[in-house]
């Protein structure tokens, strides 16, 4: 490891050194979600969910017997260690896929046998980590299901049913907030202890607190995040991210995290925006009025909503580090048949990479999800969601090869409609029609143009990362290599305790010491 020298005459150097080293590493990275593994929904698997009521986790283990059920702790199990397998992950790892975002539910934690979950999941979250680690993946934590539910009628919260009488059952409210608050802490200490051990070191890279809070409740969401950021830096240090998930207008949530970042910036650096972007779920309904009917094309329309409406929809973004939390290649229903061709396949695939890789501050994407359930149809409107059977179809490009010199590379911009001055999801995306031949091939021109700019400026910055190095090696090759700044901080072994971070089965957290709680 180069030292970089402490002395004035070298600070300049350092920091060129420093910025060379961020141009180099800036390209967002490309994740996925290994959704509907430790937390399981409904729609990645209709055929679990049959007669079910309420659609979610809680409500399949009542309808199968309940928790204490032998045979329903052996489903569980089953299925925890079967959805996800090595194989799989190199085939996502070799296909281009670096990161993993893991959704969880608060009993993983938090376990206790009157909330109706089944035990046993921290063991296989504990194994997916030192898999990830063998291959140089990363991943990050999502708090995904709070005590109660943190928005209604969802099945990726804790009780899908619980808004059924007003608030009273849901996560904003005590007894809920306050055990919710506590998932989150032992989560923080969990990931310290993955760090300690050197099986499962540098994977974990943050906690996303919650997922998807109801944007009705933004009160709410800013009193928590306002709390609970400095809390958890007590735990996790910056080298951490935190990620912020936010369900309203980003030009109101990005604006606020951008002010509590300037006032606070010792606890708020590293807290980073994650935004979920669909052209599926609600927003196909704006495609169903007559005007369209016959006239709708998902080539151009979903081009259209991706490099124009997306486009301005997620500016207010660049303004704070941010995630594309989730994503996908489902669309809109009306042609049931071209959004699963290839060829309109590859060209959304390479359309959503380009905007993200061209929006400031952001950080990498993930899609949505690993894989579901293995009774969808090949005709099913959820197929798209699936990742590892698109790559295993060789429906996709791997992303090293997809051209995101610029938004939307091959797509005619110039036609891009004004978009109004907030732009929400009921903007309508005209459909901006095929580019010609003409068009395309002036935008391949383009591109290829600007990609050769841009490798040589790469291979300038090189030259000069290179030189910077000698340099460096120069200047502190004399100091002392022994500076303590550098050694790993040693965790307090009795927070948490060892056993969290083994890969033996964990006793209940009911025997563990966590400290006081929230």
């Amino acid at each position: 490891m180069v030292k970089v020298c402490n002395h004035a005459r070298c600070s300049l150097a350092s920091l060129l050194f420093v910025a060379v080293w961020s141009t180099i590493n800036a390209a967002p990275f490309v994740g996925v979600n290994l959704g509907g593994w430790l937390l399981m929904e409904d729609w990645i698997f209709p055929e679990y969910f049959n007669g079910v009521q309420p659609r979610d986790e809680h409500g399949l283990i009542s309808h199968m017997g309940g928790n204490t059920n032998p045979n329903v702790t052996a489903f569980m199990q089953h299925h925890w260690d079967t959805f996800l397998t090595e194989e799989e992950l190199d085939n996502m790892h070799e296909f281009g896929i670096t990161h993993v975002r893991i959704p969880v539910g608060y009993w993983i934690v938090d376990w206790k046998q009157e909330d109706g979950f089944v035990d046993g999941g921290l063991y296989y979250l504990n194994r997916s980590i030192a898999w990830l680690q063998r291959r140089g993946m990363k991943a990050i934590l999502d708090l995904h299901a709070l005590p109660g539910a943190q928005t209604p009628k969802q099945s990726f919260t804790a009780c899908a049913n619980c808004y059924s009488d007003g608030d009273n059952r849901m996560f904003w409210k005590e007894p809920y907030l306050k055990r919710g608050k506590e998932a989150m802490r032992r989560l923080a200490w969990l990931i310290r202890a993955y760090e300690e051990d050197p099986t499962t070191s540098n994977v974990v890279q943050g906690l996303e607190l919650v997922n998807e809070p109801d944007d009705k409740k933004w009160k709410d969401v800013k009193s928590l995040y306002s709390d609970m950021v400095p809390f958890l830096r007590t735990i996790l240090p910056v080298k951490y991210a935190l990620y912020l998930s936010f369900m309203n207008e980003p030009e109101v949530s990005a604006g606020w995290m951008r002010q509590k970042i300037n006032e606070d910036p010792q606890n708020w650096t590293n807290v980073v925006y994650d935004r979920h972007l669909y052209h599926a779920f609600t927003d196909d309904d704006v495609w169903q009025g007559d005007a369209l009917k016959k006239t709708w094309s998902s080539q151009s329309t979903d081009s259209c909503k991706t490099c124009c409406r997306d486009r301005a929809f997620l500016a207010p973004l660049e303004g704070v580090p941010n995630i594309i939390g989730e994503w996908s290649l489902t669309v809109a229903t009306l042609d049931s048949g071209e959004f699963k061709q290839n060829r309109f396949l590859q060209g959304y695939w390479a359309d959503q990479l380009s905007l993200w890789a061209n929006l400031n501050n952001t950080q990498g994407s993930f899609f949505f999800t690993y894989k579901i359930g293995p009774q969808r149809r090949a005709t099913d409107y959820f197929v798209n969601f699936d990742l590892l059977r698109l790559i295993r179809n060789h429906a996709l490009p791997p992303p090293a090869t997809v051209n995101t010199s610029s938004v939307c590379p091959h797509r005619p911009l110039n036609k891009c409609p004004k978009p109004s001055e907030s732009v929400d999801w009921d903007w309508f995306c005209q459909t901006w029609g095929q580019p010609t031949k003409a068009e395309l091939l002036a935008a391949e021109r383009a591109a290829k143009k600007l990609a050769t700019e841009e490798a040589h400026s790469s291979y300038l910055l090189m030259l000069l990362f290179v030189g910077l190095l000698a340099a460096l090696f120069v200047l502190g090759r004399d100091q002392n290599q022994g500076d303590a700044k550098g050694k790993r901080k040693e965790l307090n072994v009795n927070q948490p305790p060892a056993e969290a971070a083994q890969l033996q089965m964990p006793a209940p957290y009911g025997t563990l010491s966590y400290g006081t709680d929230i």
